[in-house]
């Protein structure tokens, strides 16, 4: 029963593998192995894909655990991550609240590695409104990651409206952030803004800001995207705004 997945990008004549990797069970575990993708406190610490396995167990009770190489980091930032150890512990809190915990050591060459804990909170308020926190502190003497008297914690608040979904044409969902997020907390953060990389990574701070997003199903598999980003460092003068437009189409 095991899957071998892939996924590819292409320019011209030019092929980008994304993910190749293997799913299955093992017992009574679920395992990815090879290239695939780590998502870490809802993806404000990382999204993006690592060559390694992640291994997790459990439904209402879930604990997950990963150990590898994160690829993507080196895209978002300038040093070089070459080890991802970590894993976290989700539970159900009666029907409609999550809560979630987790610990990651992200290794950089030459030592001065960045620990991140994290915790997470999402509930429905009801079938169409969510609200959910999460919180993340960073540990780490290197100045790149994290400056000299740098805040090197905080959240991100999220509150979702509806819900677009692929095979719902004429659906809909809103969604709005609020970030005020510590040093060193973000990897490869989740966000589709231009030029929030050099935001979070130039100065060695954090970045505080707001986030409105909707999305919009055009038909069956295609769905539209806008988003807007407003954000600032925390520290610094630094300022980011930006939009953001993607189609999405399933085959």
């Amino acid at each position: 029963d095991r899957e071998k997945t892939v996924r590819y990008t292409g320019e011209e004549n030019d092929v980008k593998l994304n993910y190749a990797y293997i799913d299955g069970r093992l017992g009574g575990l679920n395992v990815m192995a090879g290239r695939t993708y780590a998502f870490i406190a809802d993806g404000n610490v990382y999204d993006d894909a690592i060559d390694g396995v992640v291994v997790s167990y459990g439904d209402k009770v879930r604990l997950e655990g990963y150990y590898g190489k994160p690829t993507g980091a080196t895209d978002w930032g300038y040093l070089e991550f070459d080890e991802l150890i970590g894993g976290n512990l989700s539970t159900k809190l009666g029907d409609k609240v999550t809560l979630t915990v987790g610990y990651d050591k992200f290794g950089l060459k030459g030592g001065k590695d960045d620990k991140i804990l994290s915790a997470g909170l999402y509930g429905k308020l009801s079938k169409d409104v969510g609200l959910g926190v999460v919180y993340a502190k960073a540990d780490s003497d290197n100045t790149k990651l994290v400056a000299k008297g740098a805040d090197d914690d905080g959240f991100v608040v999220t509150l979702d409206l509806g819900g677009a979904k692929f095979n719902k044409p004429g659906s809909f969902g809103l969604q709005g952030k609020y970030y005020k997020m510590g040093a060193g907390t973000a990897i490869a953060h989740t966000m589709d803004s231009v030029g929030a990389s050099g935001l979070m990574y130039d100065n060695g701070e954090g970045y505080k800001g707001w986030f409105v997003g909707s999305k919009y199903t055009v038909a069956k598999n295609m769905m539209l995207e806008l988003a807007w980003y407003d954000l600032e460092g925390r520290e610094t003068s630094s300022k980011i705004n930006s939009i953001w437009t993607a189609m999405q189409i399933r085959f």
